[in-house]
């Protein structure tokens, strides 16, 4: 196994200016941001995990196997109007 130096492991310095100023920024940002902007923001932010997007697929997926069950068993909506040719 390779021998690491412990120098390697220290990030270089100007990694850490960058990371300081970063965080201030998003600190800024979220000092300066609206009511609507803050709940925008956590919305979208409980919507872009994968939990909610399998969930969706799962219940999408859902709908249309009990939609295509009842069209089988012919438990659907008959429409009212005779269609035309």
């Amino acid at each position: 196994m390779p021998e690491t130096d412990a120098t390697s492991s220290i990030p270089p310095i100007h990694f850490e200016e960058t990371l300081r100023s970063v965080a201030g920024l998003h600190a800024e940002h979220r000092a300066n941001a609206t009511q609507h902007q803050r709940v925008v923001d956590r919305i979208t932010s409980l919507l872009c995990h994968a939990g909610f997007v399998a969930g969706l697929t799962v219940f999408v997926v859902g709908w249309l196997i009990m939609n295509g069950f009842a069209f089988v068993h012919g438990s659907c909506a008959r429409p009212r109007l005779p269609l035309r040719g």
